[in-house]
């Protein structure tokens, strides 16, 4: 580098005294891999402020800068590079180089096979300005060399060539230097080297010195090499003739390795399509097989042909025709080789596969089919040609062969197995069973003698094939041996049955039955098991089973049920498994528990073994219980939801159970332990309850309690967390009507009720929740069993649309319900009404899965309202369809469902789905004929249909139960004949004796399908202990003391008005404060309550039955009174003293109602919505249903107003109270009260004009709306001449 830079400096200092001016600097600039120009440019600007670039060749540019010291700067750095890219950089003698350049001869690059050659000329000369010129294709097909007749203009011919694109492809432009080597072509094989240099030397040829002589082709080329370029170019342009021979004479250049001749490259010639000797035929074969066509026409295409049979010709000949396009620049590179290229990959292909043919009848290949098209791969292709008999191998020419001599080999055999078959016979011999077939083997297997004889599994049958003779002889002894059989099931136990089921009935069969030389086999059914054995060995076969079986079966008494609950019982049944498991002698053992049974199977004295243990750990265990008395039902029921005793250290640790019990009179906590733990047990529960404490808080502001109210369940939660519970109670509310229910029989079983109110609040065991197409929980329905069930719920939609495969109209699922009461929850997708999809399919899908479930009760909203846009009677006839037609399925009729509910919150709804059923008829209900149609009583069990849409042919009078309800207060009373103990309701009332265990008639019936924990607690309540804890509160004056329960926490006292019950014990010795009753019977009026047991009811209230009218009225108040308390909603009650009090039912029905009408008027907010009473006699039910038409004559209201006939009234022949009436869709109901305790979206107010009138109901209405009310009405000014306005209130 220093070697330069001194040349420059010398260079410059020179030509400076010489021309007293600078020069232009001049750089050649080279790089391994393309670069852009505008990255060089850029690049050298930081050296110069004028440089230009302009390309030379391939990866190679002139720099010129405005002076040479701007270029000495870019040659004094050391390395120059550019994005990684390394540039070589020297200055440029241009007019040296140019020199040593041809001006005429020019290579361009950058050309595709695909250009079209007849647009290069036109290219040419837009940039040489028409220059006359001459082209040649190149080796290296992206390039050609230009031949110039005259000088051109050759910087402007690179510049133009250099930016502009031919067919969108850049050209890039470089000079050829003057060559000084030549190419001679001709016949030389008789010319030798020194014949060859003394010509060239010669005058005759204008040559000159030879530098170098190289042989290419000793007989027909030579590359000469002279001492000047002058002297190439004299040679190059004469014609040469040497010993008779011509020589053809070319300018060799060795930058390009090959010679050019300076004339343009004439088309070449070649033939377009070449007839190739090939069957058709042949070639159709070869194309049946996808990957051989694939190959052939890939391989063809490779050497620019395409394949294509000539059919006209006879015979049709196959051609191979170029597939290349004569315009495009390739075929210079292609033609001169092409024919001799498409034939010898056309010949390659023909070696390399082939075709052969095996003639084979068609019965032979249908035997060898399968085998013959399983040797098919990727090499060899089978098939067969029914028209020829042939088969047909397409493939590799090796593999085919092999292939070939495989099938040959396989058709000869398979026709002498042809030849062999038509001169013997095959019978068949078929059984019943796999097992039979297998036993019937073993016995004949080896007594069939010279015959052919094989197990046909798949048809259940014994195969014998041989001569006719031989196959005789041998179906007989199988026949024999097939009747000396015996099939017999075994009198087994379920518990034998499921113990057989654990091991391996084969080692069974091989341990007792193969030594004792029976021969049999045991077959498992499923249920049972049979035995297949020999008619001989039968007997001793079933007692070898019985004297090998055992069975002991422990019938566990309540105390022991309750043992083996406990954690030291598992512990026990836990061990007592290891030891089944490690020893031996007891292996053999298999011991199960569920609920009162223990079940020991197994075999011999170790069942009896195991037994001794388990009896002498169950009787060791016998549990106590005792009562810990609570002072209120509040106190329990904080207990019960908030304290969960069953948690604390101290309780868990003594391993104890405490249970609330829900006697009405004394609430108490059931202590059970162990005997020797009871006391300390009892002790540490008093511990807890005695820290429990009570207060009261009265709200009586307007909107105070409102507040509370609207947000009881925050408040409730927040109490819960801090282990308190909250209780509410509004004596000033006024209810609101009842809610709407309707019942009919849908055939002998089944039952259909629509009813207005909350889905998550059915006792169902499958609950229906509509979803869309988005499994989105976007309708009040699903909201509200999202809230109730919890976010688990959400799981199975949530799965489904992770996966893709979200639910679609007319699809059902099951889910697990979560935190809601159900067994079941199904989700079913509903359509959106005008979509064309049905709610029919869906709704009986989602009643066959219940049945399947084995479920008894189903509740769903009414399908497809509200959100789902379906208008409520299309509702009502796609499900009233998939209910009937569920119904009448004669392939799986119904066994389990027997209860479908449809519910529903909005009234409306409810009304309208009602009253599309009523309308809908009686034809068709019971599914099976139309012909005979039943009674009202029939179908609508509860209500019947109205009278304009009944059977014409029926009598004009209507049927009993078109009176069998009425309404007192806010109460709807509904006769039904049945049995009590299948109602469900909140509350059940049985009519008893005075110690609570009257086990006859309607009681013993309600006690039994109760259970044992109902009859427990009525033993405890007819033998009373009452723990009174009271103390003085205010002033005593004798037995007019006021009393005040008080509850304890350590030191501190929260009172709470408590009313005692008192009058349901008798029989008092002592009443001192604070004191223990002794025991005593229930009063011949007590009612006390019970837990619901296993009726469908939360409470049992148990009522001494009355022997007069005035009793059963009494009793009934209590009863109603208590239901109040337990937040009763529903409750049934049987026909009370029409059985063993010999009261006569009409004075019973009399009796009843009048002390529901007494409650009604003492009570101001009933929580009592609809009251059933079930009489099991006809004519019991009879006489109330007289009773009910007798009494519903009488007007509802005193002063009834006069209506005019034309008015549309809807009366009580629609189902209406009398206080009620609906004109059009409106229902109108005259309520007697205080309208600001109404819970409505509005209430009319009628005021003055200036909307401040305090005086009156007005007064009382801006009263309880508070000032917030009031300031809005002064703001709103005067009302005269003005329509109603409205304001808000707030709360």
């Amino acid at each position: 580098m220093q070697i330069i830079r001194d040349f420059l400096n010398t260079f410059l200092s020179e030509s400076k005294k010489e021309k007293g001016k600078d020069e232009e600097g001049t750089l050649l600039v080279r790089c391994q891999c393309p670069l852009s120009e505008d990255w060089l440019l850029l690049y050298f600007e930081q050296f110069s402020e004028d440089v230009s670039i302009m390309r030379h060749g391939e990866n190679q540019w002139i720099i010129r800068m405005s002076n040479l010291s701007d270029a000495q700067k870019v040659l004094a750095k050391e390395e120059h590079n550019i994005n990684g890219s390394a540039l070589t950089v020297e200055l440029y003698d241009e007019g040296a180089a140019e020199s040593k350049l041809d001006p005429r001869r020019f290579v361009l690059s950058g050309f595709t096979g695909d250009c079209k050659h007849g647009l290069i000329p036109v290219y040419i000369k837009s940039c040489s300005k028409g220059a006359e010129h001459s082209w040649e294709v190149l080796t290296d097909e992206k390039s050609i060399a230009v031949t110039f007749k005259e000088d051109i203009d050759i910087q402007a011919f690179l510049k133009k060539c250099s930016g502009k694109k031919f067919q969108n492809l850049e050209i890039s432009v470089s000079r050829l230097e003057h060559t000084d080597t030549v190419l001679v072509k001709g016949e030389m094989d008789n010319i030798s080297d020194e014949a060859l240099q003394l010509y060239f030397t010669s005058k005759r040829s204008k040559g000159g010195e030879i530098k170098s002589l190289h042989w290419i082709n000793r007989t027909s080329s030579v590359i000469v090499t002279f001492e000047h370029w002058q002297v190439a170019q004299r040679v190059a342009e004469q014609k040469h003739h040497l010993c008779g021979v011509s020589l053809n004479v070319q300018l060799f250049y060795s930058t390009l390795q090959e010679a050019l001749a300076g004339e343009t490259s004439p088309l070449p010639t070649f033939p377009r399509t070449v007839t190739f000797p090939l069957d058709s035929e042949y070639l159709g074969k070869i194309y049946l097989h996808e990957r051989l066509k694939e190959h052939f026409e890939r391989t063809l295409r490779e050497a620019h042909a395409k394949l294509s049979i000539e059919r006209t010709a006879v015979p049709p000949q196959v051609l191979l025709e170029m597939s290349l396009d004569p315009s495009t620049l390739l075929l210079y590179h292609v033609a001169p080789t092409w024919e001799s290229d498409a034939q010898k990959a056309m010949q390659d292909l023909l070696e390399t596969y082939t075709v052969f043919l095996v003639a084979a009848k068609s019965e032979v290949w249908e035997r060898i089919k399968d085998r013959c098209l399983n040797t098919n791969s990727d090499d060899v292709h089978v098939s067969y040609n029914s028209t020829s008999c042939t088969v047909v191998l397409v493939g590799h020419r090796g593999e085919a062969k092999r292939v070939e001599d495989n099938i040959k080999v396989l058709v000869m055999q398979t026709d002498a197995e042809l030849e062999t078959e038509r001169s013997t016979v095959e019978k068949s011999f078929p059984v019943q069973a796999k097992e039979e077939l297998d036993f019937l083997w073993n016995l004949v297997s080896g007594k069939l003698g010279d015959v052919e004889s094989s197990v046909d599994e798949a048809n259940l049958s014994i195969h014998l094939k041989g001569l006719q003779d031989k196959v005789s002889s041998a179906e007989a002894t199988v026949k024999e041996a097939h009747m000396n059989l015996a099939i017999q099931t075994l009198n087994l136990s379920a518990h034998k049955v499921e113990y057989l089921k654990t091991f391996d009935i084969k080692k069974f069969v091989a341990d007792h039955f193969v030594p004792n030389c029976i021969s049999a086999v045991i077959l498992d059914r499923g249920h049972s098991y049979q035995i297949l054995v020999e008619k001989k060995d039968l007997p001793n076969a079933e007692n070898k089973i019985n004297d090998v079986l055992k069975e002991e079966v422990i019938d566990l008494t309540p105390d022991q049920v309750e043992i083996t609950k406990g954690e030291n019982w598992r512990h026990f049944y836990n061990e007592l498994n290891k030891d089944v498991e490690s020893f031996s002698s007891v292996g053999n053992v298999r011991v199960s528990h569920k609920d009162k049974q223990i079940v020991i199977v197994g075999f011999g004295s170790a069942v009896a073994d195991i037994t001794r243990k388990v009896k002498g750990y169950l009787n060791d265990k016998v549990p106590a219980t005792e009562e810990v008395p609570l002072k209120s039902e509040q106190e329990m029921e904080l207990i019960r939801d908030c304290m969960n005793l069953q948690e604390e250290p101290d309780i868990k640790a003594l391993d104890i159970m405490v249970l609330p019990s829900q006697a009405w009179v004394s609430p108490c906590l059931k202590v059970t332990a162990a005997r020797e733990k009871i006391k300390e047990a009892v002790s540490v529960v008093k511990k807890h309850t005695a820290r429990i404490m009570m207060e009261k808080h009265t709200f009586s502001k307007a909107g105070e309690f409102k507040v509370l109210e609207k947000n009881q369940a925050a408040l409730k939660a927040r109490g819960k967390e801090l282990r308190c519970k909250l209780f509410f109670s509004n004596e000033k509310d006024i209810h609101a009507c009842p809610f709407q229910r309707y019942s009919l029989k849908i055939t002998g079983s089944i039952t259909l009720t629509i009813t207005q109110g909350d889905i998550t609040c059915q006792m169902a065991e499958v609950l229906v929740c509509p979803l869309s197409s988005t499994t989105a929980f976007n309708n009040p329905v699903a909201q509200q069993l999202l809230h109730v069930g919890g976010p688990q719920i959400q799981d199975v939609p949530n799965k489904l649309l992770a996966e893709g495969n979200p639910l679609q109209p007319g699809d059902v699922i099951l889910s697990p319900p979560g935190q809601l009461s159900a067994k079941t929850l199904i989700y079913a997708g509903i359509p959106v009404f005008g979509t064309g999809v049905h709610l029919k399919p869906v709704t009986l899908k989602c009643l066959t899965n219940a049945e399947d479930k084995q479920c008894v009760s189903i509740a769903m909203p009414p399908l497809g309202c509200a959100t789902f846009s379906f208008p409520v009677r299309e509702s009502c006839k796609a499900i009233m369809a998939a209910v009937l037609e569920f119904c009448r399925n004669q392939q799986k009729p119904p066994k389990n469902l027997t209860n479908i509910l449809i519910v529903d919150p909005d009234a409306k709804i409810v009304e309208e789905f009602i009253s599309a059923v009523k309308e809908m008829g009686t034809p068709g209900m019971l599914g099976k004929d139309s012909s005979r149609r039943p009674s009202a009583r029939t179908i609508f069990g509860k209500f019947p249909l109205s009278a304009n849409k009944q059977n014409k042919a029926a009598p004009s009078v209507a049927p009993k139960t078109a009176n069998a309800r009425m309404l007192i207060g806010c109460t709807l009373v509904v006769l039904k004949k049945g049995d009590i103990t299948k109602e469900q309701v909140d509350a059940i009332v049985n009519s008893t004796n005075s110690s609570l265990d009257l086990d006859t008639g309607v009681s013993g019936a309600i006690l039994k399908a109760a259970g044992t924990s109902v009859m427990d607690e009525c033993a405890q309540l007819g033998n009373v202990w009452l723990h009174v804890d009271l103390r003085a509160h205010g002033r005593s004056v004798g037995n007019e003391m006021d009393y005040t329960t008080l509850i304890a926490d350590e030191n501190r006292w929260c009172e709470q008005a408590a009313q005692e019950f008192l009058y349901g014990i008798s029989e008092w010795t002592d009443f001192n404060l604070p004191s223990l009753g002794p025991t005593g019977k229930q009063k011949a009026d007590a009612v006390v309550v019970t837990g619901g047991g296993s009726l469908n009811c939360s409470y049992i209230i148990q009522m001494v039955g009355p022997t007069n009218t005035d009793g059963i009225t009494a009793s009934m108040e209590k009863v109603l009174q208590l239901c109040e308390t337990k937040k009763c909603t529903s409750l049934s009650v049987p026909a009370i003293g029409t059985g063993r009090g010999n009261i006569g039912p009409k004075n019973s029905i009399e009796a009843m109602l009048k002390g529901l009408e007494n409650h009604s008027t003492q009570t101001a907010a009933s929580c009592i919505r609809s009251m059933f009473i079930v009489s099991l006699d006809q004519k019991v039910f009879d006489s109330y249903c007289d009773y009910f038409a007798e009494r519903n004559k009488v007007p509802f209201m005193k002063q009834a107003t006069t209506v005019p006939s034309s008015a549309p009234v809807q009366s009580n022949l629609k189902g209406l109270p009398d206080h009620q009436v609906k004109i059009r869709d409106v229902r109108l109901e005259l309520k007697k009260g205080s309208i600001i305790h109404e819970t409505v979206r509005g209430i009319v107010n009628t005021t003055n004009k200036d909307l401040n009138l305090t005086g009156g109901v007005s007064g009382a209405i801006f009263r309880a709306a508070g000032n917030t009310v009031q300031e809005e009405c002064k703001k709103l000014g005067e009302l005269a001449q003005q329509p109603p306005v409205t304001s808000r209130l707030i709360v």
